[in-house]
């Protein structure tokens, strides 16, 4: 499950590459009296020694006849050694002089700029975090961390639509310029969706999660709705729990015996067999009764599979004398989860929901057939099929899903 604490993920950490110091404007001279002072606070930057650049800058503070473009020297070493400590409140006050000087170089003013963003942000200034990122944007900078920034500072203020907004185009960008969307990106648009009661726009975007990020809670998140509406309807049940084997949700001992059990009944004793060995062998039940009865349950599931065998060629020439597009479909669906024959089974079912079906809902059927193509490799004639579903709200949503799944 998706949860807020995850979603807005670890800030951009403070990074400064650019040299402070005496460097900076060389149209500009320090007083004679502080060059070796500077000096030894550049010097101390320059060797990463942070802590020693603060110090002997504080030390220069105390100096007597500076002018105004030494403090502003002394300002910058100052604020950017307190940033690269993450003394963020202390680094604030001291950047926005910086920035605000008319002696900061155009190209370090740029990166100060963003850097303040970063910084507002991490001291949940979330409106200094936008007006300073903006400022970075507008002056050239318009990057996807920048439009993170946004975002994120909107999240922090609980401003939802606004979040939705910001994150909505960074995530477009990303997928125009041909890229995969960060998986935080998605994360926290899906939650301020669902913060905003927009269950239409928390659809799309877990439909995007589950294609970029294919992990088993982002499909659970996407099958819920299924999950809860499927257990009224045996048939749609039994093709959810395909879908929850093929991407690894099925996690409880009352699952597995569930999608055996409705296999058998459904004529599946092979996909019964296949499911309650997987349970068996992850150990799923713990408790010995109900272990022991999967375990009866597989031994009667091993027998009817043999008897299946035993029994298609039979059924297979009923249907085709028969012309029956349900008896087709029924065979077909045989071939594919008792005998794994994808090949045959997509020829039959294709035939018979070319020859009409009473019996067997026409949904039901093409997503068979869209998993029978899917297992014969051929995903582009897979993703057709699960198109043609239509006219059922869980199937259609099932449909997309195993479309998403396959492609």
């Amino acid at each position: 499950m998706l949860t807020s604490s995850k979603t807005v993920a670890a800030l951009l950490v403070v990074s400064l590459s650019l040299s402070a110091g005496l460097a900076q404007a060389a149209e500009e001279k320090v007083s004679r009296a502080m060059e070796k002072p500077l000096k030894a606070c550049n010097d101390s930057y320059e060797a990463k020694k942070f802590d020693d650049a603060i110090a002997k800058c504080k030390e220069a503070q105390t100096l007597p006849g500076r002018s105004e473009y030494d403090n502003f020297i002394i300002n910058q070493i100052l604020a950017v050694s307190y940033a690269q400590t993450k003394r963020f409140a202390d680094a604030y006050p001291l950047l926005k002089e910086v920035v605000g000087s008319p002696h900061v170089n155009p190209k370090a003013k740029d990166a100060f700029t963003a850097t303040l963003g970063q910084i507002a942000y991490q001291l949940k200034d979330y409106n200094g975090a936008i007006e300073w990122t903006q400022k970075s944007i507008a002056a050239g900078q318009d990057t996807a961390e920048a439009r993170n920034m946004i975002a994120a500072a909107y999240y922090g203020q609980s401003k939802f639509k606004e979040c939705v907004s910001a994150t909505q185009e960074v995530i477009g960008r990303a997928e125009r310029g041909g890229q995969r969307p960060t998986e935080n990106s998605l994360r926290m648009l899906y939650e301020c969706q669902g913060k905003t009661n927009d269950d239409s726009g928390q659809g799309h975007t877990i439909e995007k999660l589950v294609t970029y990020y294919p992990k088993p809670d982002y499909w659970l998140n996407a099958m819920i709705t299924l999950i809860k509406s499927a257990h009224n309807n045996e048939r749609l049940l039994l093709q959810v729990y395909r879908l929850q084997a093929e991407v690894g949700t099925l996690k409880r001992g009352d699952q597995f015996s569930e999608m055996a059990q409705l296999a058998v009944e459904q004529g599946y004793p092979g996909e019964a067999v296949n499911a309650l060995q997987q349970g068996l062998g992850k150990g799923v039940w713990t408790d010995s009764r109900e272990k022991a009865k999967s375990e009866r349950l597989l031994d009667a599931a091993k027998k009817a599979l043999a008897q299946e065998k035993d029994g298609i060629a039979k059924a297979e020439a009923e249907a085709q004398r028969t012309g029956d597009g349900d008896l087709l479909v029924g065979v077909g669906s045989s071939y594919l989860f008792n005998l794994g024959n994808a090949e045959k089974a997509a020829a039959l079912i294709q035939q018979g929901i070319g020859k009409g079906l009473k019996k067997i809902p026409v949904q039901d059927a093409y997503i068979t057939l869209g998993l029978a193509q899917a297992k014969n490799k051929n995903a582009a004639e897979a993703d057709r099929t699960f198109g043609k579903v239509a006219k059922d709200d869980n199937y259609e949503r099932l449909a997309k899903l195993w479309s998403l799944r396959t492609k």
